[in-house]
This record gives C-alpha cells, sequence and structure tokens, in this order.
C-alpha cells in the first residue's frame, strides 16, 4: 500500500495532470468572471470588505488583550470603570 501511495506522488504522471486540473479550474473561473462582471465585481469587493474589517477586529481585539503588558506586575493591574446614569427629575431641570 505504501508502494502504491509512493508510487502515486513521484511518478511524473501525476502531478502533470494536476497542473491541467489548476490550469482547467483558473481558465474556468476567469471566463465566469469575463463572462459576469458585474457580479464577479461585487463579490471580490464584498469579500475585501469583509476581510478588512475582519483583521481591523482581530487587530482591535489583540491590542486589547496587550494592552499593559510591558509594565512590570502587569497581573495586578486593574481597570476600573465608572458610569453615570442622570435621573428625570435632573434632565428636567436643566
Amino acid at each position: 500500500m505504501v508502494s502504491f501511495f509512493y508510487h502515486l506522488l513521484f511518478s511524473g504522471n501525476f502531478w502533470c495532470e494536476r497542473k491541467y486540473m489548476l490550469n482547467n479550474y483558473l481558465v474556468t473561473a476567469l471566463r465566469n468572471i469575463l463572462r459576469h462582471k458585474g457580479f464577479s465585481i461585487s463579490n471580490i469587493a464584498e469579500l475585501a470588505i469583509t476581510m478588512t474589517v475582519c483583521i481591523i477586529i482581530l487587530l482591535s481585539s489583540f491590542y486589547e488583550l496587550i494592552y499593559d503588558r510591558h509594565l512590570p506586575n502587569c497581573d495586578r493591574i486593574y481597570r476600573v470603570n465608572t458610569e453615570f446614569h442622570l435621573s428625570a427629575e435632573t434632565e428636567e431641570d436643566w
């Protein structure tokens, strides 16, 4: 069984057939892109925008995780948040 896979992977015909198959896929994709230009442009633009937003979200999340890591005793640093809520009575006085 090992000799079968060895022969399959390292014979010249296997990679040659793969090259032609990949070439066929690329030609077919290029024909479809040229045939449906508007649809293709909108799909490529949506993919680019989605990937950009995803990368920005990942980078901002990573920045939040490493914030203050360069300080000594960084495991003892805490963040305190305060929220102020105005009641309805004080809003009428304004």
